[in-house]
């Protein structure tokens, strides 16, 4: 099961896509992460792992699993037997807008519980984000 959340932003893809990819200034961007330290020196590619924080939780790495450049980022952190993977997807959708989608992926056997106990933090923390990405592309 995913969970996603889809927000039309008044500002060009490559605005919201560099700010996908400068993941070290997420915590100025969204209160969903307090505390971003790349492991592997920059720019991100495939395999780079980036040690995150967020409220509430210890930190944990997150390893680059996929950059389509210009449209598409996914990394991916382990827990309590789930991987947890997050997306994210920039469309544009003229010169001045796109659609920026964020998804989180979780398997593995710890999965269905994680999913029943954590849905509705997953969602709020999507929905921050997102804001966020809205907020700091249009200023």
């Amino acid at each position: 099961m995913a969970f996603e959340h889809r927000l039309t932003i008044a500002a060009p893809a490559s605005a919201v896509w560099a700010l996908t990819l400068d993941v070290v200034e997420l915590p100025s961007i969204t209160p969903t992460i307090e505390e971003v330290e790349l492991v592997d020196p920059a720019p991100l590619a495939v395999g780079s792992r980036v040690r995150l924080r967020q409220p509430g939780d210890k930190p944990r790495i997150w390893t680059v699993d996929e950059i389509e450049p210009g449209r598409r980022f996914a990394w991916s952190t382990g827990a309590l037997g789930t991987t947890m993977q997050a997306v994210h997807e920039v469309t544009p959708l003229d010169a001045g807008s796109c659609t920026n989608t964020l998804r989180i992926e979780l398997s593995g056997a710890t999965a269905p519980l994680l999913r029943r106990l954590m849905a509705a933090k997953i969602r709020d923390n999507l929905a921050q984000e997102n804001a966020g990405f809205a907020r700091s592309a249009a200023g």
